[in-house]
């Protein structure tokens, strides 16, 4: 999983875990590769492998 970061390194290697939750939490289509959303939720224990839930989708037309 690659995470751009918008604050001092320092500040994001404090509390690595929650600050991929929070993303993970709030994620728009298109932040997260499949891939990277199952591992995501499995490393930080959101979510076992068996409910990950679902990668969020982009809607046309809605």
């Amino acid at each position: 999983m690659r995470l751009i970061c918008w604050q001092p390194a320092e500040q994001s290697q404090q509390h690595p875990d929650r600050v991929i939750a929070q993303l993970l939490q709030r994620a728009e289509p298109g932040w997260f590769s499949p891939r990277s959303w199952n591992d995501g939720q499995q490393k930080i224990g959101l979510a076992a492998s068996s409910c990950i839930p679902p990668l969020p989708q982009r809607r046309f037309g809605a």
